[in-house]
Order: C-alpha cells, then sequence, then structure tokens
C-alpha cells in the first residue's frame, strides 16, 4: 500500500529525523504549523486554486475531510501537485474549521 497525505508526510518526517541525508523535496518535509495563512492560499494559488478564508469555510462545510476536499479542488494526475495541494489544505483546515474533525485530522494531533 502505498502512503499518501499525512501518512506519507509523517513517515517522511520521522524517517529524515533517523538519516538527515534523506533526499526529500522541502515542501515534503516542512513545518506547514509555521507558515502563514496567507502563503498557504498562496501556495494554492500555485496550483490555479484560489481561495480566501471565507470561500475555504464554505467548503469545508461540504466535505467531509482535508483529503475529500483535495479531490474536490484537485483532478489532476501529478502526485506531487496532489500532495502539496493536500498538505496546504490540511494546514488551513487544521486553522480554520477545529470544529470540524476527521480522522485524519484527529490522528495527526495524537
Amino acid at each position: 500500500m502505498p502512503y499518501k497525505g499525512r501518512a506519507l508526510y509523517n513517515l517522511l518526517q520521522m524517517n529524515l529525523k533517523r538519516n538527515p541525508q534523506l533526499e526529500v523535496e522541502t515542501w515534503q518535509v516542512e513545518d506547514y504549523r509555521a507558515v502563514s495563512l496567507e502563503e498557504l492560499f498562496s501556495r494554492m494559488e500555485n496550483f490555479q486554486i484560489f481561495l480566501d478564508e471565507g470561500h475555504f469555510v464554505l467548503y469545508v462545510e461540504e466535505s467531509d475531510s482535508p483529503e475529500d476536499l483535495t479531490e474536490v479542488l484537485y483532478l489532476g494526475n501529478d502526485f506531487a501537485a496532489h500532495e502539496q495541494i493536500f498538505l496546504c489544505l490540511f494546514e488551513i483546515w487544521r486553522r480554520l474549521c477545529p470544529h470540524k474533525q476527521s480522522l485524519s485530522l484527529f490522528c495527526d494531533e495524537l
């Protein structure tokens, strides 16, 4: 089973701590909690996804999880793009909609 989403992110984080020479892209192991909301939304624009806080919350109301929202907003086949979008959406969701929990958000807090 291939890892993706937050599971892949956490696995890479653990492996990088064990082996600092591990070759990964910066976005794969970046601390998204340290990135401003403005920057997260800007990164989404790089993938032609234009949202602000208000519209994001409206999308969240219709989605069950950050994973579902990623599938709605990104229809492409580029795995790296999908993962970058997911990581940004996950962090934005965590900050703006903590009242709407999902399994991935719950597990990430453990």
